[in-house]
């Protein structure tokens, strides 16, 4: 590949976004759980090494184990281990190695922290088939201001017990990438990130990690950073600022970046600032929630946004929920109001957190249960009998509360002397409807019954008749 002067885009760390400051009340679902690295700010050691649960409507975080000697954290270098409810991530020690860390969210405790050699950018999980993917670029030398030569960049598979990185397939053209701008289509196999090509254009790619082809790259204007992928929605979404007006390089806080500006000149900071959006964003217009059309790159607003700045890495999603997640300063460069954990409903665009947070970099939601409910086939109980393929009983739905069930007229393990019990169970294992006993009548015969609105998300409806019980999935969008 044709070696390229390029930089390693900040697009994630700080956006700059005037806007006002508007108060909301928390009503995001109990269930969320967010995770992330802490800075506990009365300690003397300034590293982030609490791992922490924050409570989705208070946003107070929770240490749940510490995790020694870091000095820096990877940005967008976090995962979670969705087979196993692992939370993940590469960080710099004082030593001067890079480890990968990996943490058993349920307790805290640290499962491992081995030096690592090749650290790949913008990690992702495949939660359908739970393997770990990200980027690695082939590098030449390193300039904090001009940036790196590439040499070749390249989907990797990751195996974390073992630190092995194996090529998927090269990506050509690409020369950059957005920091914490990717995400993963599960139910596809898509590995999606924001990257710049050759050409210095933005683009969204797509990437079939089974065939390694680049299914999609569309131009994208504009900055685009967080992108979440819904499963249950099959979209994309992101954080999108809309640019009107620039301002000059010494307006730039570059310390917030960690760069001293009198050691370069203004020739090295232009470059810099042009290379990743940074000029451009002081003064934009607006941040929105958008949904991106990943075939044609066209975006959909959501929802704008009361936030002049996001926080790099601070960006999750709650598959259950359909949760948007993350951290942005609110108010205005001037005159700043500090920090709020956002959460908002994507499907409805309704803002259900917003409340301060401080020192919480790298969030990422446990969706353990969302996967294995979701993906895994359904089965029965050992008390129960083996699970019938051909169903006795059929379910449809006819409204979003009424539900029509009907038995099969040949159905030998339905037994009409005996009562039917209902069940509704959410993807938590919560019974939210039942157990009840309903009237199927005889065999063939149908009735509906009536369940409270359900939210969208997952869920198993549940029917035992005598020993026999009858399962099925549905997903109430």
């Amino acid at each position: 590949m044709t070696k390229q002067l390029v930089s390693i885009l900040l697009l994630g760390f700080f956006v700059l976004l005037p806007c006002l400051l508007q108060a909301q009340n928390s009503t995001a679902d109990p269930g969320i759980e967010i995770y992330g690295l802490f800075n506990n700010p009365n300690e003397s050691d300034p590293a982030f090494n609490d791992f922490v649960v924050i409570d989705p409507n208070t946003a107070q975080p929770t240490v749940l184990g510490a995790v020694p000697s870091i000095q820096g954290v990877h940005m967008g270098s976090a995962a979670f281990d969705f087979s196993d409810s692992r939370y993940m991530f590469w960080a710099n020690t004082y030593s001067g190695q890079t480890n990968l860390y990996i943490v058993n969210a349920e307790t805290g405790q640290l499962l491992q922290s081995d030096e690592v050699i090749e650290t790949p950018y913008e990690i992702e999980y495949d939660m359908q088939n739970e393997v770990l993917y990200g980027i690695r670029f082939d590098l030449g030398e390193f300039n904090p201001i001009l940036g790196v030569i590439v040499n070749g960049a390249y989907l990797v598979s990751i195996n974390p017990a073992t630190n092995e990185v194996a090529v998927v397939s090269e990506v050509p053209g690409l020369t950059a990438i957005g920091g914490a701008s990717s995400s993963f289509d599960s139910n596809n196999g898509r590995f999606i990130f924001h990257g710049i090509d050759d050409n210095n254009t933005s683009r969204i790619y797509s990437v079939d990690v089974n065939t390694g082809d680049i299914v999609n790259n569309p131009e994208m204007e504009g900055l685009i950073h967080g992108m979440q992928y819904s499963i249950q929605q099959e979209k994309l979404y992101a954080l999108y600022t809309d640019i009107d007006a620039s301002v000059d390089v010494y307006d730039i806080d570059w310390f917030l970046f960690g760069v001293n500006p009198d050691d370069y000149t203004e020739e090295e900071l232009t470059a810099f600032a042009e290379e990743s959006g940074l000029l451009d964003s002081a003064n934009s217009n607006d941040m929105y929630i958008v949904e991106i059309d990943v075939t044609t790159g066209e975006k959909s607003i959501i929802t704008s946004l009361d936030t002049y700045a996001s926080v790099g890495g601070a960006y999750t999603f709650d598959q259950q929920s359909d949760t948007y997640i993350f951290i942005g300063l609110d108010g205005t460069p001037s005159n700043s109001q500090g920090k709020f954990l956002h959460l908002i409903d994507v499907v409805s665009g309704e803002i259900e957190t917003k409340e301060p947070i401080d020192n919480v970099i790298e969030l990422r939601c446990d969706n353990t249960r969302f996967a294995k409910l979701f993906y895994a086939p359904v089965t029965t109980t050992p008390e129960i009998n083996p699970f019938n393929n051909n169903y006795p009983i059929s379910f449809s739905n006819t409204t979003n509360n009424d539900w029509s069930i009907k038995t099969d007229l040949n159905a030998e393990d339905y037994d009409d002397t005996l009562p039917t019990d209902f069940t509704i169970i959410n993807i938590n294992g919560q019974v939210v409807e039942g157990p009840r006993s309903i009237d199927l009548g005889a065999k063939g015969g149908k009735t509906t019954i009536i369940s409270p609105r359900l939210i969208p998300g997952i869920y198993l409806i549940s029917l035992q008749n005598g020993k026999n019980r009858w399962t099925q999935k549905i997903i109430q969008r």
